[in-house]
């Protein structure tokens, strides 16, 4: 009878404790379920066509967060073509730039169950770079991009906006960037 006593006690015991781990992990699904994905704080190595950048991402809080960069970053694309001579150039130079985000569908995109790790979502930014050798730069980039992450570490952006700077004299240029990377 003793053991027999025992027997139902352990196996109560066991079933209460699974049962109790089960709930709080349905409860635990639950909140996180419910929760809005918000931006994330990350480092980052990137390519471009023309340079390689160090970038950290620092969250803001809600959908919105601080890019802040440097390395060889693309100072511009020039084509020169007269009666005799057609050149297209490519320049880069040492700089760094400041880029405040604003992503704008990590809701849409948990809703669909599709990706939002590591910023994964559109965005609307602004981007201040300089540059630090070569001739002076400074320049306004108000831009749209898309940012994937695939994978746990690699990453895909596209940037479109419009360029308005200082170099001899002020200009106005489309802005086009692709950006592949590492993300930790």
């Amino acid at each position: 009878m003793k053991h027999l006593i025992l027997t139902v006690l352990a196996i109560l015991t066991a079933v209460s404790g699974a049962y109790a781990k089960s709930v709080s992990k349905a409860i635990d699904t639950i909140v996180i379920a419910s929760e809005k994905p918000v931006a994330v704080s990350n480092h980052s190595f990137s390519l471009q066509i023309v340079g390689i950048e160090y970038g950290y991402e620092q969250k803001l809080g809600g959908s919105f967060s601080m890019v802040f960069r440097a390395g060889m970053v693309p100072s511009g694309l020039y084509f020169y073509g007269d009666y005799h001579l057609t050149e297209l150039q490519f320049s880069s130079s040492l700089g760094i730039n400041i880029e405040p985000r604003f992503y704008t569908n990590f809701g849409r995109r948990a809703r669909l169950g599709k990706n939002t790790f590591k910023n994964s979502a559109d965005f609307v930014a602004i981007k201040i770079q300089g540059a630090l050798s070569g001739p002076f730069d400074f320049s306004l980039t108000p831009m749209y991009g898309i940012r994937r992450v695939w994978g746990k570490h690699w990453f895909g952006e596209f940037t479109a906006g419009g360029r308005v700077g200082i170099q001899n004299g002020l200009y106005l240029a489309p802005y086009l960037q692709y950006r592949f990377g590492f993300v930790f």
